[in-house]
């Protein structure tokens, strides 16, 4: 995990003990994740909540229960429905909704998966719900995606 001491401001390149130009204040380790925690990336103080967010962004294509999630946040099924109320304005199916169409979207911009698999990678049992379900989150169909088919890297989720 980064914590807020590893970024500093860039006022151009700093030296090393070896008096050559370093241009990253910390280089992560193996072990450490990419991306930051999604507590601190959504600004979330309540551990639970992170977990929760956490274990959807990690199970798109094998959905997560509802006992999964409130296990993981510690709460009981109206408490987590309340802190996503609170926090997003959401339900917390209609959050969990929100990550697996995002990640859709990135999929049909930024590889060649036929839209079948897109859905089903995204945690959708059909490709007539998850056309449906796409167009209306998008405006577009997911074929109508696709046509903006870009070479270049694949966004992170935010």
């Amino acid at each position: 995990m980064i914590t807020p001491s590893a970024f500093v401001p860039f006022s151009g390149p700093a030296r090393d003990e070896r008096g050559g130009e370093r241009f990253h204040a910390r280089i992560r380790d193996p072990q450490d994740r990419q991306r930051m925690e999604p507590g601190v990336r959504q600004g979330i103080a309540h551990a639970g909540l992170a977990r929760v967010i956490e274990l959807m962004e990690a199970r798109l294509e094998d959905l997560a229960s509802a006992a999964d999630l409130c296990r993981a946040a510690g709460v009981s099924q109206r408490q987590l429905e309340r802190m996503f109320r609170k926090h997003f304005q959401l339900t917390p199916w209609r959050y969990y909704l929100h990550l697996r169409l995002q990640r859709a979207q990135a999929l049909l911009q930024y590889t060649a998966l036929p839209v079948v698999e897109v859905g089903v990678a995204c945690g959708f049992n059909s490709a007539a719900h998850f056309s449906r379900t796409y167009a209306r989150w998008a405006g577009k169909a997911p074929s109508a995606e696709r046509a903006r088919l870009d070479a270049g890297i694949m966004p992170s989720l935010r």
